[in-house]
């Protein structure tokens, strides 16, 4: 099929609301890859913020302790007092271990 006039006339009419939509488009695109990246930094920035926290505590369940070689007497002392201090701080923490005598004591083979 061969491009007729009429179709040259519409197409020339038209090709300024087509650029504007193009353009559009294009702009939207680059928006939106905007807005991904901000959205992308502000992860990065909330992930940096949570794993320095994490790495900010001194006590409790996830502090390492590097002993090389043996702990000397006067750092067993300085635990020993922490370690006494916190018990003294809460009473009603402290736990008392019951264990069953008889437990692992009993085999049952009867199946």
């Amino acid at each position: 099929m061969a491009i007729q006039p009429i179709d040259l006339q519409t197409l020339y009419s038209q090709l300024g609301t087509v650029s504007k939509t193009v353009a559009h488009q294009q702009q939207g695109i680059q928006l939106q890859n905007a807005i991904q990246q901000d959205e992308h930094g502000k992860r990065l920035q909330e992930l940096h913020q949570t794993v320095e926290a994490a790495s900010a505590k001194e006590d409790g369940p996830g502090a390492v302790k590097n002993n090389k070689g043996g702990s000397s007497a006067e750092e067993e002392k300085k635990d020993k007092k922490k370690k006494d201090a916190r018990e003294e701080e809460s009473p009603e923490k402290v736990f008392e271990v019951l264990k069953d005598p008889r437990l692992g004591r009993h085999i049952d083979i009867s199946g």
